[in-house]
């Protein structure tokens, strides 16, 4: 399963340009071995170039640049970027000339090997979510959003008490024709501009962010609607999530890859802790 070779995809804001994509762009070519190209789709591909020429020098897979309004239309142009984002991962497909593509967000780092059969097999979708150990507030966020889906599919079935989970990876497995029947279901049920109805257009709070998202919608679409063949795997020790300075400080970099969500921790402090522990 692990000799099949696939592209990747990072989507990448202006912002995460200069933070943390070079971190994830360098970890993703040395911890990846099944990617055969690399997407980074960007508001600003000239300076996307600039961080690629100054840390890639012999890239090993080729590295194209794509610039977000080739995916996204004047409307959806104008919405935040935590909506666009969302819709540049649901139309990778469209840049993408294969049946699985891997997402890996511009805040995320890759920090030991990873390989295929984390995200499938050749029968199954593995369906990742994160074991919670108490119930904590990102927990609740997360199960409210998968019951909100829920409802935007119309969906009531006993099956969804057993699939109340977190799906929040920002490293994910897409396969292409998932997305398209995602796209053709949408289409149908809301009209062509669907993502200007179910995505918000501004996000001014947790409010907002809690009525969707792009990996849980695909998930249950995926498992509830297509009733594609699936095994659940606990990915907690797969990718790590931090949110706080007292997790940054306390981390000790032993999971698969890890998610750094706020956008204002010390870039040199990470930089270092990589160095340290032979990430970088």
């Amino acid at each position: 399963m692990d000799t099949k070779k696939i592209p990747c995809v990072i989507c990448s804001s202006e912002n995460d340009l200069q933070y943390l994509f070079e971190y994830s762009l360098i970890t993703c070519l040395k911890k990846i071995d099944f990617l055969n190209e690399l997407f980074v789709v960007t508001p600003n591909p000239e300076i996307a170039l600039k961080v690629i020429s100054k840390i890639v020098s012999d890239c090993r897979i080729p590295i194209h640049l794509v610039k977000d309004d080739e995916l996204l239309s004047k409307s959806e142009n104008k919405m935040c970027g935590w909506s666009k984002q969302q819709i540049l991962k649901l139309r990778s497909y469209e840049i993408c000339e294969a049946e699985n593509i891997l997402s890996v967000g511009a805040d995320t780092v890759t920090l030991n090997k990873l390989f295929l059969n984390d995200f499938c097999t050749p029968q199954n979708i593995v369906v990742n979510y994160r074991n919670h150990k108490t119930v904590n507030k990102h927990f609740r966020f997360e199960i409210n959003r998968v019951k909100n889906i829920y409802n935007l599919f119309g969906i009531t079935t006993t099956s969804q008490n057993e699939n109340l989970h977190d799906f929040i990876f920002d490293i994910f497995l897409f396969k292409s024709s998932v997305l398209l029947e995602l796209n053709r279901h949408l289409t149908k049920k809301f009209g062509s501009d669907y993502f200007l109805k179910i995505l918000p257009h501004h996000v001014s709070g947790y409010g907002e962010m809690e009525k969707i998202g792009e990996w849980s919608l695909y998930t249950i679409f995926a498992i509830e609607v297509l009733k594609c063949p699936f095994v659940f795997q606990d990915g907690t020790a797969l990718l790590h999530q931090i949110h706080t300075e007292s997790e940054l400080r306390n981390y000790d970099y032993k999971n698969k890859a890890v998610h750094f969500v706020r956008k204002d921790f010390n870039k040199k402090y990470i930089f270092d802790e990589l160095k340290k522990n032979e990430i970088l």
